[in-house]
């Protein structure tokens, strides 16, 4: 990736290359349809935001890590942001960020952005008082502790497609367990919006 105030968002001649070919694992920025090996952008404003597509081949922890900032200004501030788990992660941390998926295409999952804060929550996010868990026996999902009825229900795989949503859900019907089938073995997010306009999502496995 690059920066300047000569280059564009659309395609410059000499700075921006398109991949011809992906591997079964690889990363790439995403450009009009196009998935990108090298792309250049107009100068860095706090809103900007860069689509990053992945490859993977399997439910296993990856790692996403910058390891270099070449001509970048000392207080440049520059994110990973997971959408899918609502994260930013300092990537001038010279840490890695590491994270869950199944296999396939990743294509709305990660953005890099230059500002924290960039997205709007518009909702509370609950998580300490509320239980949330599969039994594999039942195949039953249990959601205790709710103070109000589930508006919307929908639980979503490491690649950040729903697999399942339910609108309009009580919170007795949720406490005593709702049947969810066909859910393979591996990582998901549950995610729940409240009658009362509170957003709660948690992290469930299952193997």
């Amino acid at each position: 990736l690059g920066f300047s105030n000569f280059t564009t968002e659309d395609y410059d001649y000499g700075y921006d290359a398109k991949m011809f070919e992906t591997k079964t694992e690889d990363m790439f920025t995403m450009w009009k349809g196009h998935d990108m090996i090298a792309q250049a952008y107009p100068s860095i404003h706090p809103t900007n935001k860069i689509p990053l597509g992945l490859n993977v081949t399997g439910n296993h922890t990856y790692k996403i890590k910058a390891t270099a900032f070449d001509n970048f200004k000392a207080n440049q501030n520059v994110y990973l942001h997971d959408k899918l788990t609502n994260t930013y992660f300092d990537l001038r941390s010279k840490e890695a960020y590491g994270f869950t998926s199944e296999r396939g295409r990743i294509e709305d999952r990660f953005e890099i952005v230059f500002k924290a804060n960039q997205a709007k929550k518009d909702l509370e996010v609950i998580i300490d008082n509320t239980l949330i868990y599969y039994n594999t026996t039942s195949d039953k999902l249990f959601v205790k502790g709710l103070e109000a009825n589930a508006e919307q229900l929908t639980v979503v795989n490491m690649l950040g497609q729903a697999v399942m949503t339910q609108k309009e859900v009580s919170k007795e019907a949720l406490n005593q367990g709702i049947h969810i089938s066909d859910l393979s073995t591996g990582v998901y997010i549950v995610q729940i919006t409240t009658g009362d306009l509170q957003n709660i999502e948690k992290k469930i496995i299952i193997d």
